[in-house]
């Protein structure tokens, strides 16, 4: 296995991918599968190459397959630059329950570390979604706050939990 950047060479793999994730559990991601559907390689393409320095996407990859994704977004201006927003986190059902999911987090949490000033790391959980919450609990997340009916599909309402992990307090823990 591998962790690290996704590449240019890897945006028809992210957007299968991304397809994928969104058609299986759509409660648990803001983008809908039109949404997803509608981006071509290119616009992938394009979130790949300009996105830096601000948008990264991360991947786990078992023999140069894609088999699992983060996306860790950087405030821009400078008032909240100091903080980060993780997202979009999906790890294909047949590469579950291995610790894959931890190494990609565990390794997006280390990569947020290297990015000057960053100080913190917040992310959206859909409420009921234990698995991932124990994962983002495990890995230092603390729970701040529960948003209703953040996420609608067709006409049913699914609440979010924010969560936040510091990175200079768990430092110093």
């Amino acid at each position: 296995m591998e962790t690290r950047l996704i590449e240019l060479r890897d945006a028809e793999t992210l957007r299968t991918l991304r397809i994928r994730a969104v058609t299986e559990y759509p409660s648990a991601f803001a983008a809908s599968v039109e949404e997803e559907t509608a981006l071509s390689i290119e616009d992938i393409a394009r979130q790949l190459n300009e996105g830096h320095p601000y948008s990264f996407w991360r991947g786990v990859f078992d023999q140069g397959n894609l088999i699992g994704v983060v996306h860790l977004f950087r405030y821009q201006r400078p008032k909240v630059c100091h903080k980060t927003m993780l997202g979009g986190m999906y790890i294909l059902p047949e590469y579950r329950r291995r610790g894959i999911g931890r190494a990609l987090l565990e390794d997006t949490i280390s990569f947020a570390r290297t990015l000057e000033g960053v100080e913190m790391i917040t992310l959206a959980v859909t409420v009921g979604n234990d698995a991932a919450r124990n994962l983002y609990l495990d890995t230092g997340f603390i729970p701040f706050g529960i948003e209703p009916r953040y996420i609608r599909v067709d006409k049913t309402y699914f609440d979010i939990e924010w969560m936040i992990l510091d990175l200079q307090r768990q430092v110093q823990n």
